[in-house]
């Protein structure tokens, strides 16, 4: 069978977390009978965050950054053009921040349909 992923049980539990209708520890449990067996409130959380962060959890509220503003401004096309691996070393090196970060936000910005 297929096990849920956290974002889609979070996102259908949605309501219930807004309205602070269920706890962290009964999510976990829950979640853990769909998806992941190794999933802890930590991941919980972190999810969660990205969520609001890329603004998938409420429509046109996010928390991006410069760098991320700059990388969905370019768009996904001009990035592949330069080079994912290229484009990230050189966005990073003008946001001074690491390589690594910047793929993953870029990755993420992927994810959550933000690119």
């Amino acid at each position: 069978t297929d096990k849920m992923s956290i974002e889609a049980f979070l996102l259908q539990n949605r309501s219930r977390i807004n309205n602070k209708e269920v706890t962290n520890t009964v999510l976990e449990r829950e979640y853990k009978a769909v998806g992941e067996d190794n999933v802890s409130i930590k991941i919980i959380y972190k999810h969660l965050y990205e969520l609001r962060k890329y603004g998938v959890w409420e429509k046109g509220k996010d928390n991006l950054n410069e760098m991320h503003k700059h990388m969905i401004k370019q768009g996904k096309n001009k990035i592949e053009q330069v080079g994912v691996r290229t484009y990230c070393i050189q966005i990073a090196k003008i946001y001074g921040v690491s390589a690594n970060t910047a793929r993953k936000d870029y990755s993420d910005l992927l994810k959550y349909g933000r690119l």
